[in-house]
């Protein structure tokens, strides 16, 4: 853990009994001497880690040491920086990145091939180094064989090439479409002239006519069929709320005694 100098992935582990097992995936931040987080300094034997991603089951794990917030599970710490302990973070394999191998990774490479000199004359240069014409190296045998020569015997022949016939039917191009033409617009009129951009005369004329057209008679509409006065005289009273017959003080007092009902179960009075 304290081998790393840059931000690494790894994984968190908690020991549940006598098992270990990964809780957690996050970054491994560089330790540095008198580190703090959340503006507090960082225990000894604990490093600062970026919670990315909680395993299925761990989201209710108890944190050792309260995240910046107040967090003290291990859900409400995601993609926070917390405190783990040393001891429980695990790098995987081909993911550290420590100064022992950035050395061993220089010391592997290949240097690079020293510069030559000059080039030599023509006269200085042996007759060994004289690059040898193609035409005296070429090799016959690596010629090519031509399909023909190289055919088994044994393989069917070759199907014969189909002759077209000039005179055979063949169906005509469809005809090109035809482009509408588009909908012409409709031109919108000008607006009318308003009348501070119209000279004297203009605005003269155009209040006469607005005097004229407002005083001109205006055509009576023409009368409409005179209705029949005894027919409309029917349709009136129909439409009016018949009047109750009014009755006299005998008649009311007769009605209201035989409408009680005292009356009419024991004096029947007919």
């Amino acid at each position: 853990m304290d081998d790393i100098t840059v931000r690494t992935p790894c994984e968190l582990l908690y020991q549940q009994r006598k098992k270990i097992k990964v809780v957690a995936h996050g970054i491994a931040e560089v330790p540095i001497q008198g580190g703090t987080i959340h503006g507090a300094p960082i225990p000894e034997g604990y490093a600062r880690v970026l919670v990315d991603r909680v395993e299925k089951g761990w989201e209710d794990l108890d944190l050792e040491i309260p995240g910046g917030d107040g967090e003290e599970k291990l859900q409400h710490a995601l993609h926070t920086w917390i405190c783990w302990n040393k001891r429980y973070i695990r790098f995987p394999q081909g993911t550290t990145y420590s100064a022992a191998s950035a050395q061993n990774a220089r010391s592997r490479s290949p240097t690079p091939p020293k510069s030559m000199g000059p080039l030599s004359s023509p006269a200085q240069r042996s007759p060994s180094m004289d690059l040898p014409s193609p035409s005296l190296q070429r090799d016959p045998s690596m010629d090519l064989p031509s399909p023909a020569t190289n055919r088994d015997p044994g393989m069917s022949p070759p199907p014969p090439k189909v002759k077209i016939n000039a005179n055979a039917w063949v169906p005509s191009p469809p005809p090109p479409k035809v482009k509408k033409n588009p909908a012409m617009k409709k031109e919108k009129p000008p607006p009318p002239k308003l009348a501070y951009n119209m000279t004297n005369e203009e605005l003269n004329a155009h209040v006469r006519k607005e005097v004229t057209d407002y005083f001109t008679l205006k055509r009576m509409p023409e009368p409409k069929q005179p209705v029949n006065p005894a027919g409309k005289k029917f349709f009136i009273g129909i439409c009016q709320p018949r009047e109750k017959e009014t009755l006299s003080d005998y008649d009311c007092s007769i009605t209201n005694s035989y409408q009680k009902k005292s009356n009419c179960r024991y004096k029947n009075i007919p």
